[in-house]
């Protein structure tokens, strides 16, 4: 079994949110040129079913979305969003650019933020 499908795991920086050594939170932090030719990424972002609705993934994109910048601070960040969670993404900065598009037969688009446009 190939536990790194993509090939990206061993390029990347993870974040885990942990809750009394519990995991709760993941996300992957992506260098530019990995995933996008210019931009780094964030993906595989996951919060444990019996966390949801308790802003444990606000907490861990937001973190994401920093150590991006910390890292690769010249880089904008772009993700590959289920199309869903567009207002959640668009609240934390990202901007749409691209149309819907099927992966893995769930519709996504594009989104992406940069240092400038932060708050």
């Amino acid at each position: 079994m190939n536990l790194d499908p993509d090939v990206i795991d061993l390029d990347s920086f993870h974040l885990l949110l942990r809750e009394q050594g519990r995991l709760i939170a993941y996300l992957r932090c992506v260098p530019p040129g990995v995933s996008y030719p210019a931009e780094s990424a964030l993906g595989r972002s996951v919060v444990c079913t019996s966390q949801r609705g308790r802003e444990r993934g606000r907490a861990v994109v937001r973190e994401g979305i920093e150590r991006n910048f910390e890292l690769w601070p010249q880089a904008a960040i772009k993700i590959s969003a289920q199309a869903y969670l567009q207002g959640f993404y668009e609240s934390l900065g990202f901007c749409s650019c691209s149309s819907i598009y099927l992966e893995d037969g769930i519709e996504h688009l594009a989104m992406m933020i940069s240092s400038t446009g932060r708050d």
